[in-house]
């Protein structure tokens, strides 16, 4: 053998087919729409209705192909759990000597009919599956007392209704009749919850009680599960207190004020970091926020992390931030107090965990201070009295009046949250994407692919951050980035159509020392239309000016008003990574943040909708345009002559190309149409497919057939780039009298 001159086939590796029964969770569910193998999506979708569901999938290079570890490939059911689920004929099949196998009802499943699940490799990869469950599943024992729309919100499935089953559901639950649940109290809650946004995604695998689920719950909304004087389950949200309704407390029935306390700032924490789901890809993901003026008062950082893996919406995790914070960086008063159940508050009911009262008490100099109750000692059958142990309300913080002396003069700074003093939505450039994404992600990119982009100015200091949404409508956007607010100024005088670098005044300063962290900066209208781009070479504030290089990247120079924004592009503008097509029309809507409060969603100024056009693919239009030797001029003598240089949109990443530099380019397969109108306005002559840098019109005496023979008195030319079917998203726009004898008289009489 071996010195036989042939060859034999080495196997280097092996495929590996398993078939497999997975149970995810109980059931039914509404949906699977999503499968996960180790990470990676190998089939998305949505899978519900009525058994079986059989998936075809074929993912077979997801993990390299034969050569590295395989992928994934086959036939699956998924079985949703019915009360109708028949058994499945492939484990059927499995059974030795004709066995039988039970219809896995009430569990979610899949049976991987000997799916090919890895090469070279033989160890399996774990499968995860991406379920929903809000309106199925519910025991027929008690079934579901929501509306739909209640039950399932945008981000995840209403808190108030996963309590509700928790307590209810006979089959995994505590197994309480819906008798003993406070239903008001839950719909109530839930209907703030809903309008709050506040959904949840959470797994119960079973490895801790039921309660302790329960409280995890309680914990992300900020509520309380109590019992009333009925005996009911009573659901209560730690919220902006009903003061017109709470009872108050005083030296006239409070039997004694057992203890005062207002801890110490040492005690407080000033930096809170939350831990969250990445709705995505699953994994631990966090933010951090911060009390800089608790910071202050320390002299340093104090920090604390909470966990709350429900929460899978950016936006929702750093709302649940700012409530913790704010919580624990102020120091809130303590208070235990005995009073008497049965004295002139009992009409109103024995207090409960949850409740606000408000507490009067002129020896300490306090009146009207809002207390939430926590826990509550009833005492003994010897003594009558109940012992209720406060703290004072973060949420009515400002409505406390300590009283004495100590008059000031000093008023807190508004931290609301604010809209936007100029916001524009715009089409990334090539530009951007070259300076966003890595080499490799630049490459698939295809020439209709569009991203958005949306920038917005400061109204306050206060102002922190802003969070971009895009959609249909603003109660449907979807979260997308969060983002930083822009320098900005606006133009004190009229800026002409011009080419070279110049100085213009500017008023309204904003964010000036940022201008230094932008790549570039856009001239947007009043309306909110991102018109030209240009460079910011200089922000003088003591003098009020700026330094701009006039029309950078695709645009050309057009000449603009005083009151024009000039709003830079950056340092953190908010992103929408969303690959949409051409002619697609998308609303955009910005959300305000400060430290302590989130504004309402308002639209992009001269949104919300902004139409795209797939401007990263777009060819550049050529620069350096000039008509008969000047750029823009007012008027020319003779016969017109244009000029340009060659742009290249892939080549033009490394700095900002000037309108005056010569050739750069051209892009493949770029050509050049020019049109020219004459003095009345009409298209006279088009010329297409230009591929020089240079054009002119010998035959416009014949073509404008004019009386005597004679040129237009003034003319418009149009010049932009062309590659295949695509056009340059801007064109030069260039109008010119035309002087010399018997042209303009009075105006260029004899020439320019």
């Amino acid at each position: 053998m071996g010195g036989s001159s042939g060859a034999s086939r080495q196997i280097v590796g092996y495929r590996y087919y398993m078939g497999m029964h997975l149970v995810l969770c109980h059931g039914p569910v509404d949906d699977i729409t999503e499968l996960r193998m180790q990470g990676r999506t190998f089939w998305s979708g949505s899978v519900a209705g009525s058994n079986p569901k059989r998936l075809q999938v074929d993912r077979p290079n997801l993990f390299g192909g034969e050569k590295r570890e395989g992928g994934i490939s086959g036939a699956i059911d998924v079985l949703l759990g019915e009360a109708t689920q028949t058994p499945n004929d492939y484990l059927q099949s499995r059974m030795a000597g004709g066995g039988t196998v039970p219809a896995f009802r009430g569990v979610v499943g899949l049976v991987l009919r000997k799916c090919y699940l890895a090469a070279n490799n033989p160890y399996l990869k774990p499968i995860a599956a991406r379920v929903r469950r809000f309106l199925s599943g519910w025991d027929p024992a008690a079934p579901n007392p929501f509306s739909s729309y209640q039950v399932q919100l945008a981000n995840g499935m209403n808190p108030a209704a996963i309590l509700y089953a928790c307590l209810t559901d006979t089959r995994w639950g505590m197994g309480y009749a819906p008798s003993m649940i406070d239903t008001g109290s839950f719909s109530s809650a839930s209907w703030t919850l809903y309008n709050e946004g506040f959904g949840l995604n959470l797994l119960w695998t079973r490895q801790s009680p039921i309660e302790q689920f329960v409280q995890q719950v309680l914990d992300h909304i900020g509520g309380v599960l109590v019992i009333d004087a009925s005996g009911r389950f009573t659901l209560r949200l730690i919220r902006e207190p009903d003061l017109w309704n709470a009872r108050h407390f005083g030296p006239h029935n409070i039997i004694a004020l057992e203890s005062f306390e207002r801890p110490d700032w040492a005690e407080t924490v000033n930096e809170l970091t939350v831990n969250y789901t990445d709705r995505d890809t699953g994994k631990p993901k966090s933010l951090t926020v911060h009390n800089l003026a608790n910071i202050e008062a320390q002299g340093g950082v104090v920090a604390e992390r909470r966990d709350y893996p429900g929460i899978t919406d950016d936006a929702l995790a750093a709302r649940v931030a700012l409530r913790d914070l704010r919580s624990l960086s102020i120091p809130l008063a303590r208070v235990k107090l005995k009073i008497n159940p049965r004295g002139d508050s009992a009409a109103s009911g024995q207090p409960l965990p949850g409740d606000v009262i408000v507490l009067d008490w002129p020896e300490l100099g306090i009146a009207e201070m809002v207390l939430r109750v926590g826990a509550i000692d009833l005492g003994d059958h010897t003594d009558h009295s109940m012992t209720l142990t406060c703290v004072e309300d973060v949420f009515a913080l400002g409505q406390n009046a300590i009283i004495g002396d100590n008059d000031t003069t000093w008023v807190p700074d508004d931290t609301s949250a604010r809209a936007p003093l100029m916001s524009v939505a715009v089409e990334a450039t090539y530009w951007d994407l070259a300076h966003t994404l890595s080499r490799a992600e630049l490459g698939v990119v295809e020439d209709t692919d569009t991203y958005l982009a949306a920038l917005a100015v400061r109204n306050g200091q206060a102002q922190s951050e802003w969070r971009l949404y895009t959609g249909d409508t603003a109660g449907t956007a979807e979260y997308r980035n969060t983002a930083g607010y822009s320098p900005a100024a606006r133009l004190g005088a009229d800026l002409p159509q011009a080419v070279d670098d110049v100085t213009v005044a500017v008023t309204d300063l904003t964010d000036a020392a940022l201008f230094a962290d932008c790549d570039y900066a856009w001239l947007v209208t009043t309306a909110g239309h991102a018109v030209e781009a240009v460079g910011v070479l200089a922000v003088d504030e003591a003098a009020g000016t700026v330094t701009l290089q006039r029309a950078v990247l695709d645009t050309v120079p057009v000449a603009h008003p005083a009151g024009t924004w000039l709003i830079g592009a950056g340092p953190s503008p908010g992103y929408d990574a969303t690959v949409r097509a051409p002619a697609t029309s998308i609303g955009v809507w910005l959300e305000p943040h400060t430290v302590t409060d989130v504004g309402t969603k308002v639209a992009v100024t001269g949104g919300p909708t902004l139409s795209l056009a797939g401007r990263q693919g777009l060819p550049f239009p050529p620069g350096n345009v000039r008509i008969n030797g000047a750029s823009y001029p007012a008027a020319i003598v003779g016969p017109v002559s244009l000029a340009w240089s060659h742009r290249d949109r892939t080549q033009q990443t490394a700095y900002l190309v000037a309108q005056t530099d010569g050739d750069i380019g051209p892009e493949p397969g770029v050509t050049y149409r020019v049109r020219y109108y004459g003095e009345a306005g009409t298209l006279l002559r088009t010329r297409t497919g230009l591929t020089a840098t240079a054009d002119g019109w010998p035959e416009e005496a014949a073509d404008s057939a004019l009386p005597g023979g004679r040129l237009n008195g003034h003319l418009t030319v149009e010049i932009d780039a062309q590659r295949g079917a695509l056009d340059s998203l801007h064109r030069h726009r260039i109008e010119v009298d035309r002087a010399g004898y018997g042209y303009q008289y009075g105006n260029y009489y004899g020439g320019i």
